[in-house]
């Protein structure tokens, strides 16, 4: 495990190489970038029936607790968001959500389906 501090303040460390290797190398779970079909019309059912928009972006709570977040500007841009969350929560103590799917519909932007951690919101 990465040693880092928990990047708040003047606490931060600096990255040395063989972290930005380690991070370079590291890919999301297969579930995660090719969910099956049956798990992403689940979400977007769910979507229909959820409410909310929670900071910057869409942000949706679904009835079983999980977030979906949508916004990211194509689905490049969200499966690296999705990939650099999963690499702090691996290699860091840092409490990030498990993400649990990235997906995209032909007419919306990208999906990140992801836990509901406990925390304050500062957007």
């Amino acid at each position: 495990m990465i040693d880092w501090n928990t990047l708040n303040g003047s606490d931060a460390t600096v990255i040395d190489a063989s972290s930005l290797v380690l991070f370079s190398l590291h890919c999301l779970p297969s579930e995660v970038v090719h969910p099956p079909d049956e798990d992403i019309i689940d979400v977007m059912k769910k979507l229909d029936s959820s409410r909310g928009l929670i900071g910057l972006h869409p942000c949706f709570k679904l009835e079983d607790g999980r977030f979906v977040k949508s916004g990211a500007s194509n689905l490049n841009a969200a499966l690296e968001e999705a990939r650099v969350t999963d690499f702090i929560r691996v290699h860091t103590k840092i409490p990030v959500p498990t993400v649990h799917t990235v997906f995209a519909q032909e007419e919306y932007s990208p999906y990140v389906v992801m836990d509901h951690i406990p925390g304050e919101n500062h957007l």
